[in-house]
């Protein structure tokens, strides 16, 4: 019998040898992805605080207004009055606005029109091509 624990006991310890490796590769796994994670929130924290707040409020408009558009592709030179004329063809402008950096104050190249009937919208959205300031917009 006492042979029979000395050879036991010399396979005991390589049994545990191939768990003991698995178990390194996962915390260093582990340890990657942890990392991985805090970027990919700092990441979206960041784009959030980039994102300025939404000036619907400041205007009285909300998310929900059916008169309300999205304009795209803005020549940064835009203002927010050429934004206003060329929409006043379509109907009564209530605001009109181009969405600026807020560190630099330059245009970020889109802005929002409301009019103040929603039959407005239907009108450009029928229009199929706008051109404003040498740029083809998009109105959505």
């Amino acid at each position: 019998t006492p042979m029979e624990d000395s050879s036991a006991s010399t396979e005991r310890p390589t049994e545990p040898t191939p768990p003991q490796q698995a178990p390194r590769e996962q915390p260093q796994q582990q340890e990657q992805q942890q990392q991985q994670q805090p970027d990919e929130a700092e990441n979206m924290a960041e784009a959030a605080a980039a994102a300025p707040p939404p000036q619907a409020e400041a205007s009285g408009a909300t998310a929900n207004d059916p008169g309300k558009m999205f304009i795209g592709g803005i020549s940064w030179q835009t203002t927010d009055d050429q934004l206003k004329v060329y929409f006043t063809q379509f109907g009564d402008v209530q605001e009109a606005i181009v969405m600026k950096d807020e560190a630099s104050r330059r245009s970020r190249g889109f802005g929002f029109v409301t009019f103040t009937s929603p039959a407005a919208v239907q009108l450009v959205l029928n229009k199929t091509e706008h051109n404003l300031d040498g740029k083809k917009i998009d109105c959505k």
